[in-house]
């Protein structure tokens, strides 16, 4: 006789997985996909100058997107791999609390994501971000993309360091999966 309280446990920790990935900003899942969609968040497509202001302080160069976010990319020559992160202009509020998404593509799937692969996705964790799983705009798949919330007023060396954690990691996560840089 199965243990109803694991049974409960699996389906609510599921629903909740499911849930969470619907949920996405829609402004990330558009931008990972390399265009807009009606889903969007009602804010206006323009850039945060605090953002531009911090990027330009530390001397990283950036792409506006026409969703507003910045596209920026980290070379690593000693393994000959490049990565894309994308900082959101779009902010989140809660309260006196005001942030905004740092994320990087690690993986585009035809189709559905194998279960390996989501298996790995939900055991690598850490305290500074997740990874989260949005449908590729074309409706052909799934992209699996690394994220991290960064205080929206984030001075330029806290920015610089979020933005390349996440490029790290979900570089790692690609190169792990794919064998390729496809970002």
């Amino acid at each position: 006789m199965p243990n109803y309280r694991t049974v409960s446990f699996v389906f609510v920790f599921v629903l909740v997985f499911i849930v969470g990935a619907a949920v996405l900003p829609a402004t990330v899942a558009a931008q990972i996909n390399g265009k807009k969609t009606g889903g969007e968040s009602k804010q206006p497509a323009r850039r945060d100058s605090r953002v531009e202001n911090a990027l330009i302080q530390i001397g990283i160069a950036y792409t506006v997107m026409p969703t507003g976010s910045f596209s920026v990319t980290y070379n690593y020559t000693d393994v000959r791999r490049r990565q894309e992160c994308y900082i959101s202009s779009v902010v989140e509020r809660y309260g006196n609390l005001e942030v905004r998404e740092v994320w990087s593509r690690a993986r585009r799937e035809r189709g559905a994501l194998p279960a390996g692969v989501t298996n790995r996705l939900l055991r690598v964790t850490n305290k500074f971000g997740g990874w989260r799983i949005a449908d590729a705009d074309d409706g052909s798949g799934v992209v699996v993309y690394y994220s991290a919330q960064v205080a929206a007023d984030a001075d330029a060396a806290t920015l610089k360091t979020v933005t390349g954690l996440v490029a790290v990691v979900a570089d790692e996560m690609e190169a792990e999966l794919t064998g390729a840089d496809d970002n």
